[in-house]
């Protein structure tokens, strides 16, 4: 089954650290979803760097080019999941 604490604690070892390393990407938001549940809820970065605001999942707006990336990481899963 799925362990979302250790899922959180490797996100934030990897986007956390790469995102304070200064050279991988500027914000990153990252949701797991189980069923119908929430279970993994992560921000990096943010969402307005001059007004140094932070990224809120019911407020920030992503540009459609990085939410189909999204999509694809969902297909991929899918199509490792089923073999």
């Amino acid at each position: 089954s799925f362990d979302a604490e250790a899922f959180g604690t490797w996100a934030d070892a990897t986007f956390g650290r790469a995102y304070d390393a200064g050279d991988a990407f500027s914000s990153m938001g990252l949701v797991v979803v189980q069923g119908e549940a929430v279970v993994v809820e992560k921000a990096y970065g943010l969402a307005d760097h001059a007004a140094g605001r932070a990224i809120s999942f019911s407020e920030t707006r992503f540009l459609i080019g990085s939410i189909s990336k999204t999509f694809v990481g969902v297909a991929i899963a899918q199509l490792v999941e089923t073999g």
